[in-house]
């Protein structure tokens, strides 16, 4: 069942974003050929818009995800998609770490359940706060992602 999941959450996504693609391509015919963000790169676009990449948009995502179905926002178990770290286990940072399964398979490493992992046990307990689903939102945004992005 988790496989199944997974595998149509990769599929989703991958269909959106095709999507996206299309749909962005037919509107920038509309565009005049002096518009000046067409001659701009991505990177200059987005802070020229103020706004985050499109991979770091995916991660805020995944953590808001991540949050719901942890702490019961969603009707999904999350023993099917994480382990919690043992309470005996005294680690540095928040206290709802995750346990990382190992993995041979090397696609694997990219389902939900797997990439989320590494940038969860990263939140630094002095910024996130973990009270609400809001300000959970609000407080991730000021945590730097550099390090889990590549495009950056």
């Amino acid at each position: 069942m988790l496989d199944l999941l997974s595998y149509v959450i990769q599929l989703f996504g991958l269909l959106v974003s095709n999507r996206t693609l299309k749909l962005s391509s037919e509107s920038n015919a509309a565009l005049p050929k002096d518009y000046p963000v067409l001659n701009l790169t991505y990177t200059e676009r987005l802070k020229r818009l103020k706004l985050p990449s499109l991979e770091l948009r995916r991660l805020y995502n995944d953590l808001t995800w991540c949050y719901k179905i942890l702490f019961g926002y969603v009707d999904v178990s999350s023993d099917e998609f994480f382990a919690p770290n043992s309470p005996a286990v005294h680690t540095r940072g928040h206290p709802y770490k995750l346990l990382k399964k190992h993995s041979t398979i090397r696609s694997r490493q990219t389902f939900f359940s797997e990439r989320v992992i590494n940038v969860w046990n990263y939140l630094p307990k002095d910024i996130v706060c973990f009270n609400s689903l809001n300000t959970f939102k609000r407080s991730i945004v000021r945590v730097d992602f550099k390090s889990f992005l590549q495009c950056y």
